[in-house]
């Protein structure tokens, strides 16, 4: 198993919205835990369904899978808006052994 690539700064950029509205998107970090938990726990059930194909997951487990990231083949995204920086979407993929990838995303249900 190789050892994390370092945060790839060059990933981070600001999105404009068709709204007009703008969000930063970068890499997540291991800082994102607490919020990632926020983020899930704030999905409706029915956004937890189509996320987590469950409405009864461990949210807390999630979102440490989700900022376990080696940065290359297990890589994921967050979006951050407004001036409290509120972590509203995140976005990931998981490259298995045949080079096959899981791929998973949430947005918090005011962003969608």
């Amino acid at each position: 198993m190789l050892a994390p690539a370092a945060y790839p700064n060059h990933r981070e950029a600001d999105v404009v919205l068709r709204d007009g509205a703008v969000v930063h998107v970068r890499p997540v970090r291991p800082d994102d835990e607490p919020a990632l938990v926020e983020l899930f726990r704030s999905l409706s059930l029915n956004s937890r369904l189509f996320r987590f194909f469950s409405g009864s997951t461990d949210l807390v487990g999630e979102a440490k899978r989700a900022i376990g990231v080696d940065y290359r083949d297990r890589f994921s995204l967050v979006a951050v808006a407004g001036v409290e920086r509120r972590l509203i979407a995140q976005a990931a993929y998981y490259a298995g052994p045949d080079r096959r990838a899981e791929v998973a995303w949430a947005i918090a249900d005011d962003w969608q």
